[in-house]
């Protein structure tokens, strides 16, 4: 589940978070937000529990690292009203200290003034406590991610700076495992009475929702799948009446699945969740190749044939399709190995080997489960009443419109298209786990309650790179990152809430040296003051300090506090604030020439990350559609029947993603995954239909006959497929997730829409181009099926 898998060594946004962390280390945070019974988070209980709680969770961190075992030792800070940063100015010097400290005041006058300290203190309001002190902030800084050595023992201010190379960052892999083990065990010490009885907790951040990811919507996922499965084999077992037909193509499915990953195990490859989208796309074709065997098996039985007579003609009929639908969606899924992300090109290859997997065994496993046990009953009981008729009346009522009325057809389907188009038009790519819970689920909660009432629990990085030492004591490259920050948060007030740098803290000590004068509040004007004033603050708190500065004074960060907001409306923050960014600090190049100003972090690298993977799944898309057009022509011998092909293969995922356009639902990561599937069901299922409308056409030469017995014949085992494999995704529209709804709901929109446009709108393109192929005599067509299949 690593994010950094899905980036290459070059990425300019990879290589941008490790400058910041090589520099800063870790920026993942996970902030807990407290509320105290009595609403008062400068109460003497409130004080007194948050003390507690504070040197808990540091004695659970330092116990964990003495021990090196458990989690906790990720965590190297824990920030709180009690021991946060603050600064004030005496007669003599200017001292940083703890807010609070050791010592709770027992006066109710004293905690009163503290309050109203830390209500005027610039950077503790919405971090440490809301504007009503009803509730109170909890920063548990981690070194997930990225790790500086002396990040916890750094020197005292008297021993000065230390050198950079004393402090080697040290990167790490971050699972999902790492971030809700952190969360457990942080959790196991709120949840202790002492705590919990008196304070009411929301944590934000990705620990918390990656444990809620775990815990509630992986394990409905399960559930929701295993509930799919056995509505599939509900749906076959109605289908063919048979305990063999419900039997046999769960067993094909499942052995493809079992030897695809076996062979990952063994060849010892890193997987990721797309292996959901490798299950579907093996069940899909793996289904739909026994099911159009199994049918046509059936139905030539019914028609009087023999046990091995009848699989001898459904293996000349149906096996060729079941070769070339299954090699066609094998080559376009292998040309995602041309996409420059390891997960994809993972992807694409191992999808191949399942989908190439669950042809073989169809053919030679299947004739041997049918030998041992077939759908068929010699003679079935009165009573038993057969669904196949009740197909073939649908069948036989439609199968005229698409050569008596062709023109009418590809009308209302070009329609069809044109609305899709708008809905297309209307698309708009956004991921936000968050929003697509339950509005009841606790994990939203805490994030409404959090952007509520404190500053947000997300945030972005600014790395300000001068690239030459000393550049932050010069007053002009501060007083651009304090034009930034005013930037950002007079533009987007509603998103951006706070700004952290080492301009607050310069204009808080400068303003402190001049009596506190509020006019004072700002940057020192020459290079001189400012390097006093700098000098002061690494005095007085040089931990602090190299939050927010390098030792060399080369690099600087602005850390920006935002509320929840999903990758639709921080992108354009993002590309807007970086515009913003490259104009304010363009002048200072020429001082500067290897200055570099980027937005960074873990949750700016996420966002781009998904925008980067739903616009690599469109290109892999496009590519696979791509292949398969070209790979068509070739299949059938005829430029023309190859591209008649292609409006049906293309016109399911239009009007998929025209559907999700007019409902105005968000494009991402998890409704991207449908196209594949449902181009594979339409590429099959088309195929069928064409391979059996090329044999009645030889064997009729009339394009009319062909289409009706072509319906006839694939358009029952087409039928069961879609039927089967609708079904089996409705059961996503009853989950709590709305990105599992929205799957759901478009992969049956999509495999519903190949299944008409192969009955009525292929049909009707074959008469109105005139599709045919390559002259030949129908005997040695025969001949060569007889061949191959005998072969």
């Amino acid at each position: 589940m690593s994010r950094d898998a899905y980036y290459q060594r070059d990425d300019p946004f990879k290589i941008a978070y490790d400058r910041y962390k090589a520099k800063f280390g870790s920026d993942d945070i996970l902030y807990i937000v407290y509320q105290p019974k009595d609403n008062d988070v400068f109460s003497d209980q409130s004080l007194r529990v948050l003390k507690k709680l504070q040197d808990e969770l540091l004695n659970a961190s330092r116990k964990s690292a003495e021990q090196k075992a458990g989690y906790l030792n990720y965590i190297t800070e824990v920030k709180t009203l009690i021991n946060a940063f603050y600064m004030e100015a005496t007669d003599l010097d200017l001292v940083s200290r703890q807010f609070i400290g050791e010592q709770i005041p027992k006066s109710p006058a004293v905690r009163e003034s503290l309050r109203q300290q830390a209500l005027d203190y610039p950077d503790y309001p919405l971090r440490y406590l809301s504007r009503d002190s009803r509730y109170g902030g909890i920063m548990i800084h981690t070194n997930l991610g990225a790790s500086i050595e002396e990040d916890i023992f750094i020197p005292d201010a008297a021993e000065g700076p230390i050198d950079l190379d004393e402090r080697t960052p040290k990167f790490n892999a971050v699972e999902m495992d790492d971030y809700i083990g952190l969360m457990n065990g942080v959790q196991a010490i709120i949840a202790r009475p002492e705590f919990s009885d008196y304070f009411t907790f929301h944590a934000v951040g990705k620990p918390p929702t990656y444990k809620y990811n775990r815990d509630v919507t992986s394990r409905e996922l399960v559930l929701v799948i295993v509930l799919c499965l056995l509505l599939i084999v509900t749906v076959l077992a109605f289908l063919f009446r048979s305990l063999a037909g419900m039997l046999w193509p769960v067993c094909i499915v499942m052995l493809s699945l079992a030897w695809v990953l076996g062979l990952i195990g063994w060849l010892g490859v890193t997987i990721t969740a797309l292996i959901e989208v490798t299950a579907f796309m093996v069940l899909a074709v793996g289904i739909a190749n026994a099911i159009h065997i199994l049918s046509g098996y059936r139905l030539f039985r019914q028609q009087g044939e023999s046990h091995r007579a009848a699989l001898r003609r459904v293996y000349e009929k149906s096996g060729l399709a079941c070769l070339l639908a299954s090699l066609t969606t094998a080559i376009g899924l292998l040309a995602l190995s041309a996409v420059p992300i390891a997960p994809i090109k993972v992807f694409g290859l191992f999808t191949t080997i399942g989908v190439l997997l669950s042809f073989i065994f169809s053919m030679l496993l299947l004739p041997l489960m049918l030998d041992i046990w077939s759908p068929y009953a010699e003679r079935p009981p009165r009573c038993h009443s057969d669904t196949t008729p009740g197909i073939q009346v649908f069948l036989q009522k439609v199968e005229h419109l698409g050569y008596r009325y062709p023109y009418g057809v590809i009308i209302v389907f070009s329609l069809c298209i044109l609305l899709s188009v708008y809905g297309i038009t209307r698309l708009k790519i956004d991921t936000d786990f968050i929003k697509s819970l339950p509005e009841s689920s606790q994990i939203r909660r805490d994030v409404g309650i959090v952007d509520t009432h404190m500053g947000g629990g997300q945030s972005f990085v600014i790395l300000v790179d001068a690239g030459e030492q000393d550049a932050f004591q010069d007053p002009r490259l501060l007083q651009q990152m304090e034009a930034l920050q005013n930037y950002a948060l007079d533009t987007y007030p509603d998103k951006i809430t706070l700004a952290d740098s080492i301009v607050n803290v310069t204009k808080q000590i400068h303003q402190m040296l001049n009596d506190n004068q509020p006019a004072m509040y700002k940057l020192p004007e020459t290079r001189l003051l400012l390097q006093q004033t700098l000098f002061i603050f690494n005095g007085t708190n040089a931990r602090e300090r190299r939050r927010l500065v390098t030792d060399d004074y080369s690099s600087g960060k602005i850390g920006l506090t935002l509320k929840h907001h999903g990758s639709r409306t921080y992108l354009p923050v993002i590309e807007d604030i970086q515009r913003q960014a490259d104009a304010l600090f363009q002048p200072l190049t020429a001082t500067y020439p290897q200055l570099d100003v980027t937005i960074t972090g873990r949750l700016s690298l996420d966002l781009q990350l998904v925008d980067y993977i739903s616009w690599s799944q469109i290109k892999s898309f496009g590519l696979t559609l791509f292949m398969i057009s070209l790979i068509l022509p070739g299949v059938f011998g005829s430029i023309k029947i190859g591209l008649t092909a292609v409006l049906p293969n293309l016109f399911p995922t239009l009007v998929a993603f025209g559907v999700m356009g007019l409902l105005a639902l968000p494009l991402d990561c998890n409704t991207l995954i449908v196209a594949p599937i449902i181009i594979s069901v339409a590429v099959d299922d088309t195929i069928h239909f064409l391979i059996h409308y090329r044999s009645n056409l030889y064997q009729t030469g009339d394009i009319a006959k062909a289409i009706q017995q072509s319906v006839r014949q694939a358009g029952q085992a087409i039928c069961f497929t879609s039927i089967t494999l609708i079904i089996g995704s409705v059961v996503f529209l009853f989950t709590s997730n709305k990105n599992l709804q929205n799957y759901g709901l478009i992969n049956s929109v999509g495999i519903g829409a190949a299944l008409l446009a192969d009955i009525l709108l292929l049909p009707a393109l074959c008469v109105v181009f005139k599709a045919g192929f390559r002259q030949c005599q129908p005997a040695s067509l025969q001949e060569a099926n007889t061949s191959w299949t005998n072969s």
